[in-house]
Order: structure tokens, then C-alpha cells, then sequence
């Protein structure tokens, strides 16, 4: 049996981009694994999910909380894009986990509807990279 996984597609039954594709070697192998997966009281697709390790849907949201909490914090900077809110080593662990620059328009977005207390944008950089103040 293979088993492929494609985190790029939208699965809405579980609400992750993440689909599996199963191909079988030989049909005997598929029947064991559908006696396995009645005798779990489970159908096939969730008896094969329950042993995948399938992508976190928190982390992107840990990341952004992340943001959100150093921007409300009274040691950041009057002015300040995300970046300047970490260190350059904590910077570079957040770009490796989530895509930077969907985490700062999701911040944007927050600020601008007044869901981050205390921070308002005021400008956008050259690199499109907007610039909050702490009034």
C-alpha cells in the first residue's frame, strides 16, 4: 500500500489542506485492511487517517498569536513592523514554520478591525510591509 498525502488541497470534511490518496499493491491487502478497520468500528479512510500524522491547523494560529501577544506587550517598540517585534534567530523560526507574509496580513487585518488593543497601522513600506504605532 502507498499512502500520499497533498497538503496544497482543501479537505472540507475535516476542515485541512491536506487530502490522502491510498493505492493498493494487491486486493487481498485491501481486504485486510477493511477487516481491520470494521473490527475498529471505523470506515477505511478514518481507520488509515487515525495512524497518519496529519499537518497541525494550530500552527499558523500559534504563530499569529505569537505576533499578537509581543505587539500588545508594553517592551515593544512605539513603531514597529512585525519583524522588528523578534529577535532575527526568533524571525527566521516563525518564516520556517508558517509563510511570513500571510502571518503579517492576518496581523494587518486584526489591527485594522481593532482586535489587537493599543497597535494601529499608520504606513506601508517600500517592501509592502506595514507599520503599526503604539499611541
Amino acid at each position: 500500500m502507498l499512502i500520499q498525502g497533498h497538503p496544497r488541497h482543501y479537505n472540507k470534511e475535516n476542515k485541512t489542506m491536506f487530502t490522502t490518496k491510498i493505492y493498493w499493491t494487491d486486493e487481498q491487502e485491501m481486504e485486510t485492511v477493511k477487516k481491520l478497520a470494521d473490527e475498529a468500528g471505523m470506515s477505511l479512510n478514518e481507520y488509515i487517517k487515525s495512524f497518519l500524522p496529519l499537518p497541525s491547523k494550530t500552527n499558523f494560529e500559534t504563530q499569529l498569536q505569537r505576533v499578537i501577544e509581543k505587539a500588545a506587550s508594553p517592551n515593544a517598540p512605539n513603531e514597529f513592523t512585525v519583524p522588528d517585534l523578534f529577535t532575527a534567530a526568533e524571525w527566521a523560526d516563525i518564516c520556517k514554520k508558517v509563510n511570513p507574509g500571510l502571518i503579517g496580513k492576518r496581523f494587518y487585518e486584526r489591527v485594522y478591525a481593532g482586535l489587537v488593543e493599543g497597535v494601529q497601522p499608520v504606513a506601508k513600506q517600500k517592501s509592502r510591509r506595514a507599520v503599526y504605532v503604539k499611541p
